[in-house]
């Protein structure tokens, strides 16, 4: 906000800004500036813009000449705690700096699994987040079991006083391995077709050319429906409460439902 450039470093485990200047805490690098790392953008009719963080995780407002104009902190759940304190390293320590200890969050957005998906509303009045992967107490601590992420709705009718309305478990689809084990498909793109309907891009990682493995087990758009999906915003999961311990979703939550939508893995080109 006050003109200084932003930086892709990642954030020491003990380095943040201070709230204020109606900014919340945010991530910082040791010379004081702001780390982001962008995973998705959402332009807006009046040339600001919006970007998906993986380090707050966050979503920060830009006008269109690229300055700062407000920063979304999202509920605790969302933020990554190291020794019971806002830690928002991704465990890559730049040149010169120390190792994280631990390596992971104990709560909140796991490593790099931030918000990679933000979507507008075709009627331009909300504004959508998922978290790429399950938050660390909900599951998120294996491979194989963190499936149940979540979606966050804001409401922007005032881009100044942006109001969480909705959030929901979107459960993220299973696969198998080359080696016959259980993972999760990370999701790495949102597209919000109404208030209740979206798109999203799940695909395994680490294979491709060049890499171990070949093929790929899974790469695929599936639709989302949010519909009839219990919405947790301002409940206890909203806290530190898991709504999926262990991987493991709360009876009484009903998700998201989930259906294939593209096959991308078996095109034929």
């Amino acid at each position: 906000a006050e003109g200084r450039p932003l930086t892709g470093l990642d954030p020491t485990v003990d380095s943040r800004r201070p709230a204020g200047g109606g900014f919340p805490v945010m991530p910082q690098v040791p010379n004081g500036a702001i780390s982001l790392d962008a995973e998705a953008v959402v332009l807006m009719d009046d040339g600001s813009f919006f970007i998906g963080d993986e380090y707050g995780p966050y979503i920060y407002h830009f006008s269109a000449e690229g300055r700062m104009l407000s920063a979304i902190r999202p509920p605790e759940a969302f933020i990554p705690k190291r020794n019971g304190h806002d830690s928002f390293s991704s465990n890559n320590p730049g040149p010169g700096e120390p190792p994280v200890r631990p390596t992971d969050p104990e709560t909140g957005r796991q490593n790099n699994q931030g918000f990679e998906g933000v979507s507008l509303t075709p009627d331009g009045k909300y504004l959508v987040a998922v978290l790429q992967s399950a938050t660390r107490q909900d599951g998120g601590n294996s491979p194989e079991t963190r499936q149940n992420t979540r979606m966050l709705v804001y409401d922007i009718a005032d881009r100044d006083r942006v109001r969480l309305v909705h959030e929901y478990v979107v459960p993220l689809p299973i696969f198998t391995d080359a080696k016959g084990k259980r993972r999760i498909a990370a999701q790495s793109e949102l597209l919000a077709l109404g208030d209740t309907r979206f798109l999203l891009l799940c695909r395994d990682t680490g294979n491709g050319y060049g890499l171990e493995g070949a093929t790929s087990r899974y790469r695929r758009i599936d639709l989302v429906d949010t519909a009839h999906a219990t919405d947790i915003a301002g409940t206890k999961y909203d806290g530190l409460v898991p709504v999926a311990p262990n991987g493991n979703l709360v009876d009484a939550i009903v998700p998201a439902a989930l259906a294939t939508f593209i096959e991308i893995g078996r095109a034929h080109v």
